[in-house]
């Protein structure tokens, strides 16, 4: 097992943000993980996703890579799916291959397919003192009550759901011995402790709104004490 495990937020497809980030992690006895939402919103969605799939970076499946996922379910799911940032990504893969031959952007969204089908939904990691369970959102606490504690039971909720553990914005459940690190819900200075838990997302693509960070948490999982926090603004638009 790794020494360390570093955490990066929502990039959103800010690849040059997310490579500037990059270069303050130590690469030596380092697990890293991204909590989701690689693509969407920002103009380097396919640049990002070629980097990470590329280098030993985890990622877990956030709701937009969900969202892809279906996308061709029917066309509501499809017009949810662009609406909610996916033209942004196809307008990355037209730019970064120059072209918009329907059957070379499609050749790469079955790239994207094939990875995010076999991406986590979470990841659980032990350190010396507490469990660390990392989604996109969070288990709530509403379901982590209602199913008794259950933590499996609380991942196999509805990916739909509006409080599972890709879409939940409710409160995050309070867990003996573990502490929950998530994405998905911006908050501005990132990232903020509630209770035990982490939300990191900083809202890099976000900068119009008063966000604009990139974060990565280290932790040290063989010693107590508080992760280093690491921010990078964005420098994607």
């Amino acid at each position: 097992m790794a020494k360390y495990l570093t955490i990066i937020s929502d990039p959103h497809g800010c690849h040059l943000t997310f490579l500037e980030l990059a270069k303050q992690i130590p690469i030596e006895d380092n697990r890293v993980i991204v909590v989701g939402d690689i693509i969407d919103r920002g103009p380097g969605s396919l640049p990002l996703f070629e980097y990470i799939k590329e280098s030993k970076i985890e990622m877990i499946l956030g709701n937009h890579e969900h969202m892809f996922l279906h996308r061709k379910n029917s066309p509501d799911m499809m017009q949810m799916w662009l609406d909610n940032g996916g033209n942004a990504t196809l307008a990355s893969i037209k730019s970064m291959l120059n072209t918009v031959d329907e059957d070379k952007i499609e050749s790469v969204l079955d790239d994207f397919h094939k990875y995010f089908s076999s991406v986590k939904l979470y990841i659980e990691v032990q350190s010396k003192s507490f469990k660390l369970i990392i989604s996109h959102a969070g288990i709530s606490r509403f379901y982590y009550q209602s199913l008794s504690g259950d933590l499996q039971k609380c991942f196999e909720i509805d990916p739909w759901d509006n409080r599972s553990c890709l879409w939940n914005r409710d409160e995050l459940a309070v867990i003996e011995d573990s502490i929950q690190i998530v994405g998905h819900t911006p908050v501005i200075n990132g990232p903020k402790k509630v209770d035990k838990n982490y939300y990191i997302d900083s809202g890099c693509v976000f900068r119009h709104l008063g966000y604009g960070y990139l974060t990565a948490m280290i932790f040290d999982l063989e010693n107590e004490g508080d992760p280093q926090i690491l921010k990078q603004n964005n420098i994607d638009d």
